[in-house]
């Protein structure tokens, strides 16, 4: 067994069966190098490239169910990370979609999101702090809840695209 691997398992850092496709083919030593506690339990997808973690990041795909107000049986969650991403030191991930060229600053929770191309969010819960949009930083709430299923289809990128476009286009008018 590949000794990062072992790593990771001795030290409680993984749970579930670790699947390179899963992780975009990223190497335990990658996980094992940042610290990262890694749930391959649940529905897991981290693009083959261009994906920065700090140290320490937890990405957890998998809970009790709480619906009825107590410990109810385990449910699993997904937890998407597009390619071009930065995630910071100590954030935490729990059925969340992070889009390209999204940032989520040290330390942030992101449950039950998604953020959006070219949007930077901080703190607990995560909220937006900035967004790239027409050539300028604005400040804004662009992070929307939701609590997908995996039969529930994940919005496409030109869907949000054109809600990005339309909202700067009503910004722009007021």
């Amino acid at each position: 067994m590949d000794s990062y691997l072992n790593g990771l398992i001795e030290h409680g850092l993984l749970k579930g069966t670790y699947d390179p496709g899963k992780v975009g083919g990223l190497s335990p030593k990658f996980f094992w190098d940042r610290r990262t506690f890694l749930d391959c339990r649940g529905n897991l997808s981290i693009a083959p490239k261009n994906v920065t973690l700090g140290f320490n990041v937890r990405i957890l795909t998998q809970s009790h169910d709480m619906s009825r107000g107590e410990l109810g049986p385990v449910i699993d969650k997904r937890v998407v990370i597009e390619p071009h991403t930065f995630i910071g030191s100590f954030a935490v991930l729990y059925n969340c979609i992070i889009r390209h060229h999204a940032v989520v600053a040290c330390g942030s929770v992101v449950r039950n999101k998604e953020v959006f191309p070219y949007t930077m969010v901080e703190g607990n819960p995560a909220k937006v702090v900035k967004r790239y949009i027409d050539g300028e930083w604005v400040r804004e709430d662009a992070i929307t809840d939701f609590d997908y299923d995996d039969d529930t289809p994940v919005p496409t990128l030109v869907e949000r695209l054109e809600a990005l476009a339309q909202y700067a286009q009503r910004r722009r008018q007021e």
